[in-house]
């Protein structure tokens, strides 16, 4: 990204004129700061928990989970879910 100039824009409040210019979602920056707080580990129990009773057996939950602690967790579950990217 190329710095601009806040005078170009006319002052010091041009945080939205700026976002436009470079095609940022205002709605979608405020979503990832919110995002900052949760790691993926914490959000995947989360998940976990609000699917527990969905699930036919015990066991088919504990195998979804049993494949995000062996294969994701040790990788990228440390992450902020702001960090991971599409």
């Amino acid at each position: 990204m190329t710095k601009l100039s806040f005078q170009i824009f006319g002052g010091t409040n041009c945080g939205t004129r700026l976002s436009a210019l470079y095609f940022i979602d205002p709605i979608q920056e405020r979503l990832k700061e919110k995002g900052l707080s949760i790691t993926l580990k914490e959000c995947v129990f989360k998940v976990y928990a609000l699917n527990k009773p969905t699930w036919k057996t015990e066991l088919l939950g504990r195998q979804w989970i049993n494949s995000f602690e062996h294969h994701v967790f040790p990788i990228i579950g440390h992450l902020s879910i702001s960090q991971i990217s599409k």
